[in-house]
């Protein structure tokens, strides 16, 4: 995974550099420097290792051991293994990054939960800057099409393998269901991933409950007007009480 993450052919895991550079000179004017970052599902500190380079004091947060090793070679920002669930995320901080739709792998329990650890770990005057999958974009990829392909290694495997994929939509848990069936030698291995719908209403409830309010909403993270139309919304909170 630490190999997609920084592969510069695609925006599968991380953003190439280039993209993640205009991203972080909005985000940077989000805040006054040095201003405290707190990057939650950090990968290898692509957006943490460039705001600290601008002076801030960043802090990343990761369930990947690999990504985090590779994010503290450069020493510039501090970083943690964690699940978001669980990790004390610590604080206060001027602005906490929860980028790239990671909010909705979560289910909405779980969701609930690190939005009240988001708000704890909020400043007074602090900012969250959520990435959020919008509706059609969650149920778009339940309706991709089942297909195969070869590979002579990759995320899936070292070696050669076969990878069967197939989608399909979870009505009762108004979620996304991705599965790759990997073929290897004689084994075989499936990997699941779930990515959860949340409408507008179902968002606002949540943000309610946790104590945050919407200062504003984008079409993305250079700040573009929010229309809708993408696959993500860029939401900026605020605490509420």
């Amino acid at each position: 995974m630490l190999a997609e993450h920084l592969d510069q052919h695609h925006d599968l895991a991380s953003r190439r550099v280039t993209l993640v550079d205009a991203h972080v000179e909005w985000l940077d004017c989000l805040v006054d420097r040095p201003a405290r970052v707190l990057d939650l599902g950090c990968g290898p500190g692509l957006y943490a290792e460039r705001l600290a380079a601008r002076g801030h004091t960043c802090r990343g947060i990761d369930l990947s051991p690999a990504a985090i090793a590779y994010a503290r070679e450069s020493g510039r920002a501090t970083y943690e293994v964690g699940d978001l669930r669980t990790a004390p995320f610590g604080g206060p901080f001027d602005l906490v990054l929860l980028l790239y739709g990671e909010l909705n792998t979560f289910a909405p329990p779980e969701i609930e939960g690190i939005l009240g650890s988001v708000a704890t770990a909020l400043a007074s005057e602090g900012r969250a800057v959520l990435e959020v999958s919008n509706e059609g974009s969650v149920r778009n990829k339940a309706h991709r099409p089942n297909t195969w392909y070869r590979a002579e290694g990759g995320l899936f495997a070292t070696g050669p393998h076969l990878v069967l994929y197939e989608s399909g939509w979870d009505a009762d848990a108004n979620a996304a269901v991705e599965s790759w069936h990997v073929l290897a030698g004689h084994d075989v291995t499936t990997y699941s991933s779930t990515t959860w719908a949340l409408d507008d209403a179902a968002l606002a409830a949540m943000f309610d409950r946790a104590g945050l309010a919407v200062a504003a909403r984008h079409g993305d993270l250079t700040g573009a007007p929010f229309d809708g139309a993408g696959d993500m919304q860029t939401v900026v909170l605020y605490r509420s009480h």
